[in-house]
């Protein structure tokens, strides 16, 4: 069983908070796809097939694609490039 981690602060779940659900949702795929990512040693392990299952049901491949729409649709918006910004900062 996977463990899904939590990283977000108390001030970026409440800029997240105020979003529409579906941005919400893609925030969060968006945090998740980063940790996993980050998690992958390419060693072919149990563990590299678990990520690489959790990252297909979160639908990591496509990740990319969409922060490009969800930066263009908030292009104006600070608060939500803001959050963008924090969660692309190393932990």
């Amino acid at each position: 069983m996977m463990v899904i981690p939590a990283f977000t602060t108390p001030a970026l779940a409440a800029s997240k908070n105020a979003l529409p659900k579906e941005d919400q949702q893609f925030l969060k795929r968006y945090e998740l796809c980063d940790h996993f990512a980050g998690e992958f040693n390419g060693d072919r392990s149990e563990r590299d097939a678990e990520l690489n299952r959790e990252m297909a049901k979160l639908r990591c491949g496509s990740i990319d694609q969409e922060e490009k729409a969800f930066r263009k649709k908030y292009a104006h918006n600070k608060k939500v490039m803001a959050t963008l910004i924090q969660l692309d900062a190393p932990y």
